[in-house]
């Protein structure tokens, strides 16, 4: 059963984050590249709460993992605030 999860990453950047960040392209190599170790995808990103918390907000999917087994593997990733 697939599962979809909201998470919060960490900025790793001292480089605040703004509407604007997301025309660049390492910005989503970053959100990327989490989800896919995750076993997921990016769903949908959301750059006005980024903006506003200064963290990448997005939804990962996966198509092989349920929700809970998803949030159980995201809860242990160090770049994950909430």
């Amino acid at each position: 059963m697939p599962g979809d999860v909201l998470v919060t990453l960490k900025n790793p950047s001292s480089t605040k984050i703004t509407r604007n960040t997301f025309s660049v392209m390492s910005d989503f190599s970053v959100m990327n590249s989490f989800a896919s170790s995750m076993g997921a995808s990016v769903k949908n990103i959301y750059p006005a709460l980024s903006e506003a918390g200064n963290e990448y907000f997005m939804l990962i999917h996966s198509d092989t993992l349920s929700e809970k087994e998803l949030l159980g593997k995201v809860k242990k990733m160090p770049e994950v605030s909430g």
